[in-house]
């Protein structure tokens, strides 16, 4: 077990304390972050806060936002809430090579959040070609007219999947 506070700047690296929580074989975590970070983190599907970031650490941890912190109870007083999240690393370790993949294809796809996945794919550069991105996308069973934040995580596993495939 492991409990800490990450201060306010730092809170989007969390995807690191997920990923070395899970090598050093840490079972679960506690951790303060700002209440803005914890709910990027945890946010759901189709949500406008889900992000790369949500899907990298959903890929890493079982991540909630246990308890809302308010600003009164530190001193000197904060302009911003904080939240208690936990942080239960998968089992077993994950792929560090599809890792690495999946923040290749969700980073600059997710610049494009506003775009369906098959413009966003297209403009990422992250494949080809129009037809690999095409056929790419109906092997994964992903529905070009989405949206990336509408896409789960295992939606993004496919791409990777089929991307290696191809």
């Amino acid at each position: 077990r492991c409990t800490g506070t990450a201060p306010h700047k730092c809170g989007m690296s969390l995807t690191s304390t997920c990923g070395l929580a899970g090598i050093l074989n840490i079972k679960s975590m506690l951790v303060m972050v700002q209440l803005e970070v914890g709910q990027r983190l945890t946010a759901p599907v189709g949500s406008s806060e889900y992000s790369a970031v949500s899907i990298l650490c959903g890929y890493l941890a079982q991540l909630r936002i246990v308890r809302k912190v308010p600003p009164e109870v530190f001193y000197p007083r904060p302009k911003v809430q904080s939240a208690v999240m936990s942080l239960n690393p998968v089992a077993p370790s994950p792929d560090a090579s599809l890792y690495g993949a999946l923040k290749k294809l969700v980073q600059p796809v997710f610049h494009y959040r506003r775009k369906t996945i098959r413009v966003a794919l297209e403009k990422s550069g992250c494949f080809s070609s129009k037809e690999v991105i095409e056929m790419i996308l109906s092997r994964s069973g992903i529905k070009g007219e989405l949206r990336p934040q509408d896409i789960p995580l295992a939606g993004y596993l496919n791409l990777v999947k089929e991307k290696r495939i191809n």
